[in-house]
């Protein structure tokens, strides 16, 4: 993972994940390779909340608490890289790509799984197609002025924990046959989503019209 555009977390403060960024870099774990990891976790997410899957009403509630987990060890993985890259010295010049592409692929895998737990796939696709956009315009803002936008309200963090709030609600909602959770935890994503490209893409034009009459 490299420096650029790093985006401010009061978890990274904590104790704990340094002490287990530090474990992982003794034991030769690169930071590219949890970056990559984080994208297996969101698979094994995608594939727990698959309505293929045919088991019983508790093992699906079971599978969907644990693809909720899955959500969370995704961003574990997404706040490690950073503290081995750069607390570890162990930045790569390449490590802006496995910080970011991982990502995409994340979000798609996620919200298009949440859009079939919810049998609404078109507002799965929709809601990765915005969370990629999200961080489309974010890199965008970089490329143009140097300075990387992470407000929301529906940056990744706020997308994922909404997503494990729906994932966790759909496993109890299961045992009444209904599926409305999820569908109004992917409409607030969409809604939120919209938001955060708009203002992000205001931000971007006031910093580029500032920095043309300098």
């Amino acid at each position: 993972m490299g420096e650029i555009g790093r985006r401010e977390l009061r978890t990274r403060r904590k104790q704990w994940p340094r002490l287990l960024a530090e474990k992982l870099a003794r034991l030769g774990v690169t930071p590219n390779a949890v970056s990559i990891t984080s994208i297996v976790f969101a698979l094994v997410t995608a594939v727990l909340w698959s309505p293929l899957l045919r088991v019983s009403l508790p093992v699906k509630s079971a599978l969907f608490v644990l693809g909720s987990l899955g959500i969370q060890l995704r961003l574990l993985c997404n706040l490690i890289d950073g503290l081995i890259a750069i607390e570890g010295g162990q930045k790569s010049p390449v490590g802006d790509i496995y910080n970011d592409a991982p990502d995409r692929l994340s979000d798609a895998l996620v919200f298009i799984a949440a859009g079939y737990l919810s049998y609404d796939p078109a507002l799965g696709w929709l809601a990765a197609l915005l969370a990629v956009g999200t961080a489309y315009v974010r890199t965008l803002g970089t490329a143009l002025t140097a300075v990387s936008d992470y407000r929301g309200p529906m940056a990744k963090q706020q997308r994922m924990f909404i997503l494990t709030v729906g994932g966790l609600g759909s496993a109890w909602e299961i045992f009444f046959g209904s599926t409305w959770i999820m569908t109004i935890v992917l409409v607030i994503v969409c809604l939120g989503s919209i938001v955060t490209i708009i203002r992000r893409l205001r931000h971007i034009s006031k910093l580029l019209w500032s920095q043309s009459t300098r």
